[in-house]
């Protein structure tokens, strides 16, 4: 079993390798396995078609990836600036 300290010194041999085939090591050395992650994640709140959930993705990062979301979320999407313009859409979330 790998420790913490050997799973970063392979990313960081996977990025580098990466940076020098493709230039774009950090992305698929991180960025793109986070991304998956959350998708995953997003993706247990839905079990079948009657299902409702309420995502909130509270980095403002996800926006430089929307294209990697799932088409669910992406066709779905609000950009909210503001916590207050949050608490109102949880409310209406609520009373559907």
């Amino acid at each position: 079993m790998k420790n913490i300290k050997d799973k970063y010194i392979s990313l960081k041999y996977k990025k580098k390798y990466l940076n020098k085939k493709k230039e774009k090591g950090t992305f698929y050395a991180y960025i793109l396995p986070a991304i998956k992650r959350a998708s995953q994640a997003l993706g247990r709140a839905l079990r079948s078609k009657e299902d409702n959930a309420l995502f909130i993705l509270g980095d403002k990062r996800y926006i430089n990836f929307i294209r990697y979301l799932p088409d669910f979320i992406q066709k779905n999407l609000k950009i909210i600036s503001n916590s207050n313009d949050m608490i109102k859409e949880i409310k209406n979330f609520k009373n559907i």
